[in-house]
């Protein structure tokens, strides 16, 4: 097994100039990038082909408990249901990079599949912090479970939160589980 060795002791034969002292790791160190869950809390919906840029959506109300009792015979008043609808216009996020031929012939890696790779995980990571503001901005603090300095998230906790989320007549998904959010 050959071990790494500074350039200045590769060789102590100082005519022989042509021999390497450097060997480049053609594989690039991955670097560290951040869990992504804000996508995966969403819905998708598909916008028809020209149909414009926005797409408007719909959810009925929560109605109220019935706390008064009726009359004997009497049908009572007849209640109407509510909607709320939400509107989502579609936006596009580009980038791009520009590779020369020579530099795509001479790098020591597949630069432009690389670069293709960093280019894919910055559109994650702004569908991500685009989904995670839509979230801030819907909650607007409505369930917020304030933990003290070193304590630790338990399943208690957990617990807790999802009575909150109840207690506010937070919707579950399909599952039946409840996403959350985890600030710093």
């Amino acid at each position: 097994m050959a071990s790494l060795s500074p350039a200045s002791v590769v060789s102590t034969t100082s005519s022989l100039t042509h021999l390497a002292t450097i060997w480049y790791d053609k594989v690039a160190v991955e670097n560290l990038k951040a869990n992504l869950p804000f996508q995966a809390a969403t819905e998708r919906r598909v916008l028809p082909e020209r149909s414009g840029k926005t797409i408007q959506m719909f959810g009925y109300q929560v109605l109220g408990a019935n706390t008064t009792p009726g009359s004997e015979g009497q049908p009572g008043t007849g209640i109407a249901p509510t909607t709320a609808t939400n509107k989502t216009s579609v936006n596009q996020y580009f980038d791009y990079m520009s590779f020369s031929d020579l530099l795509i012939e001479t790098a020591i890696d597949p630069i432009v599949e690389n670069s293709a790779g960093e280019m894919g995980y910055r559109a994650a990571l702004t569908v991500n912090s685009l989904t995670s503001s839509a979230f801030e901005a819907a909650v607007a603090g409505n369930v917020n479970i304030a933990l003290a300095d070193n304590e630790f998230f338990t399943a208690s906790i957990a617990r807790q939160a999802v009575m909150s989320l109840r207690g506010q007549n937070a919707k579950p998904k399909s599952d039946g589980m409840f996403y959350g959010k985890l600030a710093a």
